[in-house]
Formats: C-alpha cells, structure tokens, sequence
C-alpha cells in the first residue's frame, strides 16, 4: 500500500514537473496563446499574449488583469456560434479572422486532451491588421502591373544594371529572347559611344539615388536597327531604404518618331521651297523697278525731244515771217 502510494505520489510529481515545465516553455514562445476549458473560460494566457492584449486593451471588454478566469462569451455579440464549434472536437482545428474594434486577429485553434479526453482549446493568435492591409494593396499594385504588363513593355535590372527579367512586349519590341539579355548589362540596348560616356554613367547615378527618369530614349534592337521608347525607369527601394531594383516601362514609338522625322523633313522644304520663292519674288520685283526707271527715264528723253522739235518749229516760224516781211519792203 504504502509502496503504490509512494508510486502515485512520484508520477504525480514527474507530472506537475512536466507541467511546470511545458508552462514554462509556452510563456516563453515570442507567440500568443491562450487556452480554455470545456466550460469556455480562459484559464491561461501566456505571457506574449498578455503584452499584446495590454497594446488592445482600449478595444477590450474587460481589462487584461480580469480575462484569465472569464467566460470567451465576452469577446462576442453572439457567441452561439463559438460554443458550437467548440463543443466538439472534431470540429477542431479551425482557423478564422474576426475583428476586435479596427483591429483584426487571426485565430488558430486545436483542441487539447489529456488521456484521451478531450479537455479544451487552446488558440494561438496574432493581429494581423496591417498584414491585411498589405496584402490588399499588394493586389491593387498587381492588378496595376498585370495592366501595364498587357499594355506596356517591362524590363528589371538590379541596381547595378544586369538584366533580371522582361516581359513578352519588351521582347518583342528589341527582337531579344529572354535568355538572350538575362544577366547582361542594360547598355546591350545603347550605342556604344553613348554607353561609355560621362552621361550614361550620370544616368545610373541618378538613378542609384533615387531619381525617376522618363522621356524618349534611343535605343537599338538585336539586329542593330534603331529603336525609340517612351520609357519610365522607377527606382524600387525596400523598407530598409536600400534600392533593391529598377523597373523599366517602355512603349515602342519608333514608328511615331520615323513620322515625325517625315513631317520635320517636309516642313524644312516647305520653308526652303517658300524662300526660294520669297528670294525669286524679290528679284522680279527688283527687275520690274528696273524697268520702271528705264521706261520712266526713256519717257523723259522723249519729252526733251519733243519740246525741242517745237522749239525748232517756232524758230522756223519766226524766220518765216522775218522773210515776208523783208520781201514786202523790199517791194516797197
């Protein structure tokens, strides 16, 4: 009796040991856990949860002094749902996101036996607001950069330049396949003159400090032919602040550029044509006062002349009569 009582008392021993043991260990997991009974009450709360709870207890029913020992009850409106679930253990485990004020917790549960009776659940949880907030304008950007992706062309770089990866519309626009340009520089794309100068290296400087560039860009394609993009380089920095890449969007405006070289060309020949025109213009207008002049000074001369010849014919006149008269004396 008294050696099987000894033996009981030991496993009793080992196994508040071991309580003790794995207390200690769940209070020092940096996770919230918290655990319930059959009847729904909170009978322990480790010690991570017990610091989150104080950064949420503006938002709590009760103050986190009073939560181990309460009923789960308190946490909702309409806790019918949650003694169901809990009720049974097959219905465990459960996962769910439920909101405590502006915050949202995400809440999973297992159910915990002990002889193989089941004897309540334990929940670990976190708040996962911001998490959730993240992950919503991570879709927006996505849903934005599957549209741009669709539409425009797309090229990384690290920060250094390599090539890491490019959409189908950039690949098509420089005539490059995928592998062909992955792990190469960007100045595949440059003039050589263009790519070891002053400015290209000010270009990437820019860009390592956080500069967005945009605007028209000549480029070449694989076969050396030219190509023109309407192109937006945006530096992408991490939350360490540190650029972790660069993300190129073009679009291929080489044929708009070709028309507008077209359109440049005949505008300059209209202007030389209108010049040449203007200059010819000049020159008959010039000729035209020429003749002018000269009719003009021909026209004088003939007016000397003719007021000469009346001159002369009123001189002859004179004489005329000069003579008569003579003749009459004369007869006289």
């Amino acid at each position: 009796m008294k050696k099987t009582k000894a033996v009981k008392n030991n496993v009793k021993q080992v196994k508040d040991i071991s309580e003790d043991v794995s207390l200690e260990m769940l209070n020092k997991l940096p996770f919230n856990i918290m655990y319930c009974d059959t009847d729904l009450r909170i009978q322990y709360i480790n010690t991570e949860s017990r610091k989150t709870l104080k950064s949420l207890e503006s938002l709590l029913p009760i103050p986190v002094d009073k939560i181990k020992g309460a009923n789960i009850d308190i946490f909702h409106k309409d806790p019918s749902m949650q003694r169901r679930l809990l009720s049974n253990p097959e219905n465990l485990p459960h996962k769910a996101i439920i909101s405590l004020g502006n915050e949202k917790l995400n809440l999973n549960v297992n159910a915990v036996f002990e002889n193989g009776k089941y004897v309540g659940a334990m929940v670990n949880w976190e708040v996962v607001t911001k998490t959730l907030e993240l992950q919503e304008e991570n879709a927006a950007y996505k849903g934005v950069f599957d549209g741009l992706d669709r539409s425009q062309g797309v090229i990384e770089f690290k920060p250094d330049g390599t090539i890491v990866t490019a959409n189908e519309n950039f690949l098509k626009a420089t005539g490059y396949a995928l592998d062909q340009i992955v792990g190469r520089h960007h100045k595949i794309f440059c003039d050589p003159k263009y790519a070891s100068s002053n400015e290209y290296a000010q270009f990437w400087k820019d860009l390592h400090q956080g500069e967005f560039q945009s605007g028209q860009f000549h480029r070449y394609k694989k076969s050396g032919e030219e190509l023109w993009l309407q192109a937006s380089y945006n530096p992408i920095f991490g939350q360490d602040g540190k650029l972790i890449k660069i993300v190129k969007l073009a679009t291929d405006i080489t044929a708009q550029i070709a028309k507008q070289k077209e359109f440049e060309s005949y505008v300059e020949l209209l202007e030389e044509t209108a010049n040449s025109l203007a200059s010819a213009s000049s020159e008959l207008m010039a000729t035209a006062t020429q003749m002018a002049s000269a009719a003009q000074q021909t026209n004088d001369q003939s007016g000397s002349v003719a007021a000469a010849a009346e001159e002369v014919s009123a001189g002859v006149k004179v004489v005329s009569t000069n003579t008569a008269q003579m003749v009459e004396s004369i007869k006289e």
